[in-house]
Order: structure tokens, then C-alpha cells, then sequence
């Protein structure tokens, strides 16, 4: 019996100024501005500068991007409403001495540690302590 992956994507952003580039701390007030559009798929983060957007489980990359471009814009949308600006979080997937380490679940469900370098993939494959891919965040023009 062959196993159907699926994939979630959690994304971090940090909330700024947008003329000084500083950290605000705005996040509670841009999370209530994007559950208005995105519902629970925007929650906040230990730091009041900081917010989080999380995709649906899927087994599909095409929907999964869809999703991601989505969310992505409709919090630029939210942070803007509230006088802000985003910027990505992330961690480049390479690192100085050895593969990247990785969560996978096992068959029970239950998550276990892997090294695997996943040749060929998304530089944003790996699971690492801060999520997410560095991308620029363009405004819906809708």
C-alpha cells in the first residue's frame, strides 16, 4: 500500500514601519485585520512584532502554492490596513557542516528526525526552528 504525502506550510513574518524599516509591535492588531479574510489561518506570535499564517494539510503542490500566494497577499492587505508593512522570515536551506535535519511523521503519526538532504526540492523543504520561504510580498492589485 503506498503512503499519500501531504504538506502543511507554516509562514512567519515580521511586522514593520513602513518608512523606518523598524520592528512595531503590531501584531495583535494585524491578526484581527487578517482573520477578517483568512479566519484561524493567521495567529500570533510570541513576539507582538512577529505573525504567523499556516496553510491546509493538501497533497497537492499546486493547490498548496495557490494557498500560500494567497495568504500571503491577504496579510500584506491586513498589514497595510493597520499602517504596516511585512517582511519574511526564514532559514536558507543549506547549512555549514552536513545535511539539514528534518521532521517526518511515521506511520502512527508521530514525528521523527531526519537528515535528508530532499535533492531536487524547494530550497524551503526543510523543517528548521523559523519557517518560511525569504519572498518578496507583492500586494494584490485586486
Amino acid at each position: 500500500m503506498t503512503e499519500q504525502l501531504t504538506v502543511g506550510v507554516e509562514e512567519e513574518f515580521l511586522i514593520v514601519d513602513p518608512l523606518t524599516r523598524q520592528l512595531k509591535p503590531a501584531g495583535p492588531s494585524t491578526v484581527m485585520a487578517g482573520r477578517a479574510l483568512m479566519g484561524e489561518q493567521v495567529t500570533p506570535e510570541f513576539r507582538m512584532s512577529q505573525i504567523e499564517t499556516g496553510t491546509r494539510v493538501t497533497s497537492s503542490l499546486s493547490r498548496l502554492r495557490a494557498e500560500l500566494v494567497r495568504l500571503r497577499r491577504e496579510l500584506a492587505a491586513a498589514a497595510r490596513r493597520t499602517g504596516h508593512r511585512l517582511v519574511s522570515t526564514g532559514t536558507h536551506r543549506s547549512r555549514i557542516g552536513g545535511p539539514i535535519p528534518s521532521l517526518r511523521r511515521t506511520g502512527t503519526g508521530s514525528r521523527r528526525a531526519s537528515t535528508s538532504n530532499w535533492p531536487g526540492r524547494s530550497s524551503c523543504a526543510a523543517a528548521t526552528s523559523t519557517s518560511g520561504c525569504p519572498m518578496p510580498i507583492r500586494p494584490s492589485t485586486s
